[in-house]
């Protein structure tokens, strides 16, 4: 019966066998070093046995890496531990007690109107049928209220994401007025940084960090080809810290609320 290979450890095992041949070494020469069985650095390449980390450190040595195949090790390990329920967004929004979003180049999607995520869904696929777009605008469009647990939100949006037109101005008054309706909620909690702050930290892309029960944290980084799962704790911390100097470079609640408005009449008046 064949044995089963190991999601993620083929790929550690793929560069086991590069960097063996590398270094000249055979399959037995490398058992010597490891105490192992040729046949044991045989399944390691193959993905159906797992290293552990005290292997790769050894293999790290003897074949003069540089300490590629520990680091791998170190990546494989901390996706694997990660839930499968954290690596899907929607899922952790729904379970979550408290969530802090910073936006980047657009509104954060709990917040967008029905017309404003028509008009990012139209840009980003300009061909696809209308009952295609109309279901993921539905889609995002009710995930705010799908919210069970009624979390906490705070969400922190720079001036020029509110200035930034998005298919028309039109558009973009419907959209502040999607914004204006929702500031009154009191569990959601919006604050706009306004263009002049010099003590704003220097961060790109968009980023949310979510409570969940028993005070975890998981984080979702949002990048040009989708998000990265963040778990660890000290990273976990420097989002925060990230976010509460954000926050201190914002305006208060009342004072953003009165720059959205302005915004909205300079967004009608064109």
């Amino acid at each position: 019966m064949a044995e089963t290979v190991r999601s993620g450890w083929d790929e550690w095992g793929k560069r086991l066998r590069k960097l063996r041949r590398l270094a000249g070494r055979t399959q037995g020469e490398v058992a010597g070093e490891l105490l192992v069985s040729r046949q044991q650095i045989g399944k390691l390449e193959i993905g159906t046995r797992t290293p552990s980390r005290e292997q790769a450190v050894t293999l790290d040595e003897y074949l003069c890496t540089g300490g590629v195949l520990t680091q791998f090790w170190e990546q494989i390990c901390e996706v694997r531990d990660i839930p499968d329920e954290w690596k899907h967004f929607i899922s952790l929004e729904r379970a979550a007690n408290v969530i802090r979003e910073r936006a980047s180049e657009a509104i954060p999607g709990l917040l967008q109107s029905p017309l404003y995520i028509r008009t990012i869904y139209r840009r980003h696929e300009p061909g696809a049928p209308d009952e295609h777009i109309e279901e993921k605008v539905a889609a995002r469009a009710s995930r705010l209220d799908a919210l069970h647990r009624s979390p906490t939100l705070y969400f922190v949006i720079d001036e020029r994401t509110l200035r930034q037109v998005i298919g028309s101005p039109e558009i973009m008054v419907d959209q502040l007025d999607h914004l204006l309706s929702l500031s009154v909620r009191p569990l959601i909690h919006i604050s706009v940084v306004p263009q002049f702050a010099p003590g704003r930290p220097l961060i790109q892309g968009a980023f949310r960090v979510m409570t969940l029960e028993a005070s975890r944290q998981v984080a979702h980084v949002e990048h040009c080809f989708g998000e990265t799962v963040v778990s660890k704790p000290q990273q976990i911390q420097q989002l925060l810290t990230w976010f509460g100097d954000l926050q201190a470079e914002a305006l208060p609640p009342s004072a953003s609320i009165e720059l959205m408005k302005q915004i909205r009449k300079e967004h009608s008046n064109v």
